[in-house]
């Protein structure tokens, strides 16, 4: 794994459509991933071909997007 750069947007948006479009559900587009990984509280993490994690923080707290 590797920390994501903002150029991975399209391979985010392309591995987010392989389980999400799938299964009838709505994916982000790379331009969506692009707006999130220009946020200072968005980290994440990428295997490519295998998958990522996009977290975010905030406070004392952070989520998992996706």
């Amino acid at each position: 794994m590797r920390p994501v750069l903002p150029q991975d947007a399209p391979a985010l948006a392309a591995l987010h459509a392989l389980g999400f479009s799938a299964r009838g559900e709505r994916s982000w587009s790379a331009e969506e991933f692009a707006a999130l990984l220009a946020a200072p509280a968005c980290c994440a993490l990428l295997a490519p071909a295998e998958g990522f994690i996009l977290a975010r923080t905030l406070g004392e707290e952070a989520e998992i997007l996706t």
